[in-house]
C-alpha cells in the first residue's frame, strides 16, 4: 500500500490542507484476497464527506454477479474454512443500504443495473472430467464461436492447478492456445492463465 503514501506524497498541498487525491477501492474486484487498507494508518483523511460509496456495478450484468456472490459465499452449501468473510465484499454495508439481500437462501443484488444471460456453470465429478470440460469449452470459445484467446481467462483453485490446465490446453492443440507459456507461482495467489500468451 506504499504506492498510496506515495501519490500522497506527490500532491500539492495548501497549509493546514488535505490533499486532492482521489482513490477508487473495489471490495468486489480483490480478487488476491489482500487486506482493506487501513486509510487513517496511510495519513489519508477518508472520513465524513470526503469518500463516497458507489452503488452502482456496470461492467457487469446482474446475473454475473449473482452468481458471483452465491459461489463466494457458497450460499448453497457449506461454508470452506478459509472463505472470505463478509468483510472481503462489505456485505454487510450492502445489506445496510439495501443493495443485497437474500431470497430462497441465495443472495440477491440491486446495484447491478444490466441485464443479460446467467452465467453456464457446470459441476465436474473429478478433476479429470472438469480438466476435459474445460479445454471442449476452450475449443468451443476459440473454434467454433470465434472468441479472440487473449479475451479469455482461466482461473484456477491453485497454482498447481492451473499448471494442468495449461498442459492440458497444450496437448489438445487448440489454435492460438499451444505455446502458452506457464504461470509463475509466485506470489501464491496468482492463479490464472491467459489462453491467448505466447
Amino acid at each position: 500500500m506504499l504506492e498510496y503514501v506515495l501519490l500522497k506524497e506527490l500532491c500539492r498541498v495548501e497549509s493546514g490542507q488535505e490533499p486532492n487525491l482521489y482513490v477508487f477501492y473495489d471490495d468486489a474486484q480483490n480478487l488476491y484476497g489482500r487486506k482493506r487498507p487501513n486509510w487513517t494508518t496511510l495519513g489519508l483523511n477518508l472520513r465524513g464527506a470526503r469518500s463516497t460509496v458507489i452503488t452502482q456495478c456496470h461492467p457487469n450484468t446482474r446475473q454475473i454477479v449473482d452468481v458471483g456472490i452465491n459461489v463466494l459465499y457458497a450460499s448453497a452449501g457449506p461454508l470452506e474454512p478459509n472463505a472470505p468473510s463478509r468483510d472481503f465484499f462489505d456485505l454487510a454495508g450492502l445489506e445496510d443500504k439495501n443493495l443485497v439481500s437474500s431470497r430462497d437462501g441465495m443472495l440477491r443484488v440491486a446495484f447491478a443495473s444490466r441485464n443479460g444471460h446467467w452465467p453456464m456453470f457446470t459441476l465436474a465429478s473429478d478433476s479429470r472430467v472438469e480438466t476435459d470440460l474445460l479445454i471442449a469449452r476452450l475449443a468451443i470459445l476459440i473454434c467454433k464461436e470465434r472468441v479472440r484467446p487473449e479475451d479469455i481467462l482461466v482461473l484456477g483453485y491453485s497454482g498447481r492447478r492451473v499448471l494442468e490446465f495449461a498442459a492440458a490446453a497444450e496437448r489438445a492443440k487448440i489454435p492460438a492456445v499451444a505455446g502458452i507459456s506457464r504461470p509463475t507461482l509466485k506470489p501464491k495467489r496468482t492463479n490464472h492463465f491467459a489462453a491467448g500468451e505466447n
